[in-house]
Order: C-alpha cells, then structure tokens, then sequence
C-alpha cells in the first residue's frame, strides 16, 4: 500500500475524551464552524456537507458510547497528500477506544445464535455492510450505514479494524488502493474508525 506523505496538517479537533454523550453534544458544537471552513473554504465542497459531515462524526461517537464499554478518543484533522492525490488536502475524522469490540458486541444481543462462520471479520461485515446491531429497537443499526453513505456520497473511505480485521468501504475514485477486507491482523481489543474525505477538483 503506497504511503500517503501528508503534510501541511491543520488540527479542527486536538485529541478529545469521549465517554457520554455530552462528551458527543461537546465535540459537535465546537468543530461545526471549524469544520464549515475547511470542508467549504479548503475542500472546495458544497456547504451542505457540513451538517452530514457532523452527523457523521456524531454517529462514530455515540457508538464509542452506546458499545464500547469504556471511554474512547476522537480527533479530525486536515491534511495534504502530496504523493496519492497529487497535493490534494483530505479530512480525516479518527475515532478509537479500547472497548470490547465489534464481534463482542454483537454476540452480547439478545438472543444471538453464532453463525458457522464467525469471527472479527464476519461480524464487521455484518455490522458496516447489513446494519447489524445487539439492539433490537427498531431504526437500530443504521447510524454506521448512514456514515457509509456520506463517505460514499463525497468519494471518500471509511475502514473500521476491531479484533484481528478491518473492513474498508472504498471511494469510487483511484486514490486509494486498500483491501476491502483484512483479517488475522495483530489482535486490537477495541474499534479504530477513520473516515477520509478528499478535496473535490473541478
């Protein structure tokens, strides 16, 4: 995998502590004007990313929240590639926590029954690709599939690793030459999500 050689990085979220949802509501309010000026002014995007774009950091939040077990940690930055998209700048929103994880948590649902194949990579894919959740409340599990369409809608990426995988939701464009799916990765005992939405060019 080509490396990116970022440079020229501008921080709109310094690493913040996130273990409820006023951590959440706090994290919203202070980068929503930040991040209208980079996505709008530095992006060139359409001003209507910036309400997605902060639902969609809400979303990666909250999960930290309603699944981890435990307190996690978020940043965004913005960051110019110089080597894979030729000096473009990108957004990248990075959430992480030590958690219990994606297959965990799933497994933890009422009424779960383990499927013949089951494992990190597995219950990635059911939760990022079908919207799986241990809830069952009704609309659950669709806050991920909602996230997956915003970065889907401005050709960006999203890659989610838990346990020993990492699932990858890839933009259209030729900017990035990622798997789709990795397993037997090094054992991470929690979640990483990084979602990377690049400069729009005319």
């Amino acid at each position: 995998m080509k490396s990116a050689k970022a440079t020229e990085t501008s921080v709109l979220l310094e690493v913040t502590s996130i273990s409820k949802s006023d951590d959440v509501h706090e994290v919203v309010d202070k980068i929503q004007q930040r991040a209208q000026d980079a996505l709008v002014k530095n992006l060139n995007l359409d001003a209507k990313i910036t309400m997605r774009f902060t639902m969609a950091l809400s979303e990666v939040c909250q999960n930290i929240v309603e699944h981890a077990g435990r307190g996690g940690w978020v940043a965004v930055q913005t960051y110019t590639w110089r080597v894979r998209l030729g000096g473009r700048k990108v957004v990248v929103i990075a959430v992480a926590d030590p958690g219990i994880g994606f297959r965990k948590s799933l497994e933890s649902a009422p009424g779960f029954q383990r499927k013949d194949r089951w494992d990190d990579g597995q219950a990635l894919e059911e939760t990022v690709m079908r919207g799986a959740s241990r809830f069952r409340d009704p609309g659950r599990g669709q806050g991920l599939a909602g996230v997956r369409r915003f970065v889907g809608n401005w050709d960006g990426k999203l890659s989610i690793r838990s346990g020993s995988a990492r699932i990858a939701v890839l933009p259209k464009g030729d900017w990035d030459e990622d798997e789709p799916l990795l397993e037997d990765l090094p054992y991470f005992p929690g979640a990483q999500v990084q979602i990377t939405i690049p400069e729009r060019v005319a």
